[in-house]
């Protein structure tokens, strides 16, 4: 009996990388991707050194900048984190174009122009039909992987999604350009913005909104308040949001298997997915290579994602005091452990965290306080007053 055929939706970062790690491993792989023209839209992006470990070629010409300190900005306050080890800053549609000269080479077929419609499961082999130039065409494989993107998200859990705006900007005067600044303002967003610089010259500013249409107007306020002028619009994007409900990455038995976005794996926190992308493609792969290690791949990423996904419900609920404390009682073993603990190492250092800074929890319960006189309030059982408790907890 030979390898299994797999027909992967989508020529996105999650399922390239499951092509190409597929192809290494001598499985015949089918990449059906809806654009004619494989031309990824541009854009800039910002990673944590846990990319290294995931892919096994060189990239280096897809990275822009180095990162070395993020200064964090509230209304009266910031403070700046250095990193132990660089965030890189990376050009998608260079990194995307990569990945795809890299999955050729290992023997993956990809055909353009097959827009897919529709994906059956039978006991034995999944039917992909796709539409290409006004007719319609099957194939037939032993597993499919869904990495469509948002468009996946029809074979998925219910799911919300939000709005991404981003602008090439000049680097402004006096700003180093190996430092990230974000800017928590939660009067017009429960997200941040964010200056990721490119080179010594430019720079990215984007938001996050509820909508795309949201987070372009904000942006456009944004860069008018600082006067900034955009040098180039990057495309605005939709983004799934994961929740609390366990996020599903296969269908039936196995085998139609979501990985990227189409499988909600992106960090809550950030809304950034390309590692966690590029896991669950790898993941995927794994499955079906019936690695012992699969399940564990797997389970680390869903735990990863799961804690962003309550640090994100805990964020929604702050206020501009609240960042203002947050930032206020950041003190040096805080600073110790942000340096050396990525983003997506999250379960690292949950715990770590509150022994680091005790104040914390001070923080955590007069924001859950507030939530909970806030829903007696409007349930009436709480007469009118202050709603917000004493600073003096923190």
């Amino acid at each position: 009996m030979g390898p299994p055929k797999v027909a992967i939706v989508g020529a996105s970062a999650a399922g390239l990388i499951a092509a190409y790690n597929l192809a290494k491993n001598g499985v015949p792989v089918e990449v059906l991707e809806a654009q004619k023209d494989f031309e990824p839209l541009e854009r800039t992006l910002i990673v944590t050194c846990a990319i290294e470990s995931l892919i096994d070629f060189d990239f280096s010409e897809t990275i822009l900048n180095d990162i070395k300190n993020f200064r964090l900005i509230s209304k009266n306050r910031k403070v700046d984190i250095p990193l132990s080890k660089a965030d890189l800053v990376i050009e998608r549609r260079n990194f995307l174009r990569l990945l795809y000269t890299k999955a050729q080479e290992e023997g993956v077929r990809i055909f353009l122009g097959r827009r897919v419609r529709r994906v059956d499961r039978y006991e034995n082999f999944v039917k992909v039909t796709c539409e290409v130039d006004g007719n319609l065409e099957e194939i037939v494989a032993d597993y499919a992987i869904m990495a469509n993107g948002v468009q996946g998200l029809d074979f998925h859990r219910p799911c919300t999604t939000v709005g991404i705006s981003q602008a090439r900007v000049d680097l402004p005067k006096n700003t180093d350009k190996s430092t990230v600044h974000v800017w928590f303002d939660p009067s017009t967003t429960r997200f941040f913005y964010w200056l990721i610089p490119e080179s010594n010259e430019s720079a990215v500013l984007g938001v996050i909104g509820q909508s795309k249409k949201e987070a372009e107007r904000l942006l456009i306020t944004f860069m008018n308040k600082n006067g900034m002028r955009p040098r180039m619009w990057q495309n605005s994007e939709d983004v799934p949001l994961p929740t609390l409900k366990k996020s599903r990455v296969s269908l039936g038995d196995g085998r139609i298997l979501l990985a990227g976005d189409s499988a909600a794996q992106v960090k809550a926190t950030t809304v950034g997915g390309l590692v966690t992308g590029l896991k669950g493609g790898i993941s995927a792969s794994y499955i079906i290579l019936r690695r012992k290690d699969s399940r564990d791949l797997l389970r680390s990423l869903e735990k990863e994602l799961l804690i962003h996904t309550i640090v994100r419900g805990i964020l929604d609920m702050f206020n501009e005091t609240d960042y203002d404390l947050l930032i206020k009682i950041i003190n040096k073993r805080l600073l110790s452990l942000f340096e050396r603990v990525t983003r997506d190492e999250l379960s690292k250092m949950s715990f770590k965290i509150f022994l680091s800074q005790p104040k914390l929890f001070g923080l955590l319960l007069r924001v859950f306080m507030r939530k909970i006189f806030s829903q007696w309030r409007q349930k009436g059982k709480l007469s009118r007053g202050r709603d917000v408790l004493p600073i003096d907890l923190v």
